[in-house]
C-alpha cells in the first residue's frame, strides 16, 4: 500500500500510537488536498460544460423542417441566405457610419481629406485581409501605419467602439 498524506492522516486519526504531526505538515497536507479537490472539480466542470461547436440555429432549422415537412437542407439554405443578407446590410451600415465620421473629422479639422481617403483604403484593406493577421499583429501594424501617416490612432476606431464604456445594458447607465 502506498503511503500518501491522506493515508497518514487516516492512520493517525485511528491510531493514537502514531507520532503527532507538526502544524506545517497539517497545513501542507490540507493545502494539497484542497488543490486536488479543486483540480478534480474544475476538470469535472470543464468536462460537463465542453460541448461540440454546432450551428446555434440547428435545432430551430430542424424543428421548422419537421413541423412543415420540409427538407432540412432547404430550411438551412434559407437561414444561410438570410444570414448573408444581414451581414451585407450590417457592413453597409458600418461603411456609412465610417464615412460620416470621417467627413465630420475632416470638417472639424482633425483630418485632411487625403488622410480620410487613406483611412478608407486602409479599412478596406484590413477587411479584405482579416484572416491573415492575428489581433496582436494587426494592432502593431495599425500603430505603425497611423504614426507613419500622421493620423490620430483614435480616429481609426471607426466602428463606434472607443473603449470608453462597455457595450450592453450595463454600459448604458
Amino acid at each position: 500500500m502506498a503511503v500518501t498524506p491522506v493515508t497518514l492522516l487516516l492512520i493517525k486519526a485511528t491510531n493514537s500510537n502514531m507520532p503527532k504531526y507538526s502544524k506545517t505538515f497539517k497545513i501542507i497536507t490540507g493545502s494539497a488536498l484542497a488543490f486536488v479537490f479543486i483540480a478534480i472539480g474544475g476538470a469535472s466542470v470543464k468536462a460537463a460544460t465542453t460541448e461540440t461547436k454546432t450551428n446555434p440555429m440547428e435545432a430551430l432549422v430542424t424543428a421548422i423542417a419537421t413541423k412543415f415537412n420540409l427538407k432540412t437542407a432547404d430550411v438551412q439554405a434559407v437561414f444561410n441566405e438570410h444570414k448573408g443578407q444581414m451581414g451585407a446590410q450590417m457592413k453597409a451600415q458600418h461603411s456609412a457610419k465610417v464615412a460620416d465620421r470621417l467627413s465630420a473629422a475632416v470638417a472639424a479639422g482633425k483630418l485632411t481629406q487625403a488622410q480620410a481617403d487613406l483611412i478608407k483604403a486602409k479599412l478596406a484593406e484590413l477587411e479584405a485581409n482579416r484572416s491573415t493577421l492575428t489581433d496582436a499583429e494587426r494592432k502593431t501594424a495599425m500603430k505603425a501605419w497611423t504614426t507613419a501617416n500622421n493620423i490620430p490612432p483614435e480616429l481609426m476606431m471607426m466602428g463606434g467602439h472607443t473603449g470608453k464604456r462597455p457595450h450592453g445594458p450595463r454600459g448604458n447607465k
